[in-house]
This record gives C-alpha cells, sequence and structure tokens, in this order.
C-alpha cells in the first residue's frame, strides 16, 4: 500500500503529465488538451491531400494514353 506521502507525489505528477504536451513535453495553455497547438498543427494532416494523390493517378490513365 502505498504512503500518504506516495500519493501526494503520484498525484502531482500525475497532473504534471496531464498539463505537457504529450509530443514535445512544453507546458501546455490551459485551452489546450494533450497537445500543443504547434505539434498539433505539425501532426495534422491535410484532409485534402489524398484527392491530389488521386488527381495524379487520374492524369496516368487519361484516355487516348498508352503505356
Amino acid at each position: 500500500m502505498l504512503s500518504p506521502t506516495q500519493i501526494m507525489q503520484y498525484q502531482k505528477e500525475s497532473v504534471d503529465r496531464a498539463l505537457t504536451c504529450a509530443n514535445c513535453g512544453q507546458k501546455l495553455h490551459v485551452l489546450e488538451v494533450h497537445v500543443c497547438e504547434a505539434c498539433c498543427s505539425e501532426l495534422m494532416s491535410d484532409p485534402n491531400s489524398a484527392m491530389y494523390e488521386e488527381e495524379d493517378d487520374e492524369d496516368d490513365f487519361a484516355p487516348g494514353k498508352e503505356d
């Protein structure tokens, strides 16, 4: 069983972990959750990036174009 000192230490460490960016370890702003703004924008992929790839693929198989 944990001593009262160990319990307090664990709670403090838990709060510290919750208030830091999961990616870079920077202290989070009050409105940020899990990752900071910089890491969020870096980690979020462009939802339209697949469209560009599909358009490129369509050009490869254009009518009248033989491989």
